[in-house]
């Protein structure tokens, strides 16, 4: 398989997204105000932005299976072992079962919490594949308009689902929200591919009044837990203004040692860093408070990940660290 074209500023951007994940599931961020975990939806729209609808079902399903299933099954095994083992030498960690590896009905039931991503969009991506097909005899206006409203209703219904508490089989309560941010994403990558510089004209420009409009929507949103405080409205807003600011933020600054690797990398760092965080914060805790604890475990975790996990599993797991070839 020919080696696919890469974008320094959207690693750029998937980088700092995937900083800020990290620095919110050690809490680190929580130190200093209450935070919303809005990073996940820019990862499925960044992920839309660059997907291929017009490549064959086989090629999907077989870049999907290796790209986003064998790497989910794979590191939710090492997590569980991971956990049984500081269980072992008495560690207070929560004893993981392997039947949930196959048993999700919600994401608190994967063991490796942070991979529902995987599986949320391996789903996704299928779903969105099969609307593009079903209206490929569509003239343009009417398909991206019909595109468009699917869009709408089946984040509108996920969002609906979340407020009902209504969890469905293997995440798809998630997936049908994820499918409107994913969906926006390619939209949007057809939107600029006509005229990249006059959308970059217009994006630089805009940086900071979407910055602003993010902040002033700005609500608290989990899709893990199926959380949405703020409504449906404001819930577009955010995520829209989040995702271009920072994709024209980025475009704009282009390469950031560290944060620009950490985006090339980015599913390890997800798959792993629930595995990380535990390991730093104790090692931390015998130095520090709680609080500095909490800071010392937030960088130690990023540092150790670049320059310790990230080439292990690049060397000696590469065909389940998401590279593509």
């Amino acid at each position: 398989m020919a080696v696919e074209q890469r974008y320094d500023y959207i690693d750029t951007l998937k980088g700092g997204a995937m900083i800020f994940v990290v620095l919110y599931h050690s809490c680190f961020l929580n130190t200093f105000y209450t935070s919303s975990v809005t990073f996940v939806p820019l990862f499925f729209m960044v992920s839309g932005f660059l997907f291929k609808a017009d490549v064959s079902w086989k090629d999907l399903l077989l870049r999907n299976m290796r790209m986003l299933l064998l790497p989910y099954l794979v590191y939710n095994v090492l997590h569980v072992i991971f956990c049984n083992s500081l269980h072992a030498i008495g560690v207070n960690m929560s004893l993981k079962s392997f039947e949930y590896i196959f048993y999700t009905t919600h994401a608190d039931r994967i063991p490796n919490v942070t991979t529902w991503y995987l599986l949320v969009l391996f789903f996704v991506t299928l779903l969105f594949k099969s609307i593009w097909s079903l209206s490929a005899t569509f003239k343009p206006v009417v398909r991206y308009s019909f595109i468009l409203v699917i869009l709408l209703l089946s984040g509108y219904v996920g969002y609906r689902l979340a407020l009902a508490n209504i969890f469905l089989p293997y995440l798809f309560d998630i997936v049908v929200i994820a499918l409107l941010f994913f969906g926006l994403g390619y939209l949007f990558s057809l939107c600029i591919t006509k005229d990249p510089s006059q959308y970059d004209r217009w994006g630089y420009l805009l940086i900071i009044p979407l910055v602003v409009v993010y902040i002033l929507s700005r609500g608290y949103i989990s899709m893990a837990a199926c959380e949405y405080n703020l409504p449906y409205w404001r819930l577009l807003i955010m995520t829209i203004a989040l995702f271009l600011s920072q994709f024209y933020l980025c475009k704009y600054v282009g390469y950031v040692p560290f944060v620009t690797y950490i985006g090339r990398y980015s599913l390890i760092v997800l798959c792993t860093n629930m595995m990380v965080i535990p390991i730093m914060m104790g090692i931390s805790l015998r130095f520090f408070d709680y609080d500095q604890a909490v800071v010392a475990a937030s960088i130690a975790t990023l540092v150790v990940s670049r320059w310790v996990v990230i080439p292990f599993c690049i060397r000696y797991m590469p065909y389940v660290s998401g590279i593509k070839r």
